[in-house]
């Protein structure tokens, strides 16, 4: 079984994921998406990826990388995991996330 990162990797969801240039534009094209510049993803193992996510695009593929991946994890805000949170437990975190993605039993 690939790791998380290879998973993210394989589905085009690539370390420091840029979705669009500009954020207000961006914003613009896609007024109704729940999107999250600098997204953080943590796994109980940790941080372990970074970028721009749009979870009204991105959730079904987020899905299959859980289920792939065997992994739960986490998107968080830039701000709710980015400066002093190493020694916050996963459980910490898990109240500040937008979304939890959890493996589907096959």
């Amino acid at each position: 079984m690939k790791n998380l990162l290879q998973t993210l990797e394989s589905h085009k969801l690539y370390n420091g994921r840029m979705i669009g240039w500009s954020k207000s534009e961006y914003r613009r094209q896609h007024p109704d998406n729940e999107v999250i510049f600098n997204a953080n993803l943590v796994s109980k193992d940790g941080k372990q990826w970074y970028g721009d996510v749009d979870l009204t695009l991105d959730s079904e593929t987020l899905q299959k990388v859980s289920n792939e991946s065997g992994e739960t994890f986490l998107i968080l805000r830039e701000m709710d995991c980015r400066f002093d949170t190493e020694n916050d437990s996963f459980e910490e975190l898990e109240k500040k996330a937008v979304k939890t993605f959890t493996p589907e039993k096959q």
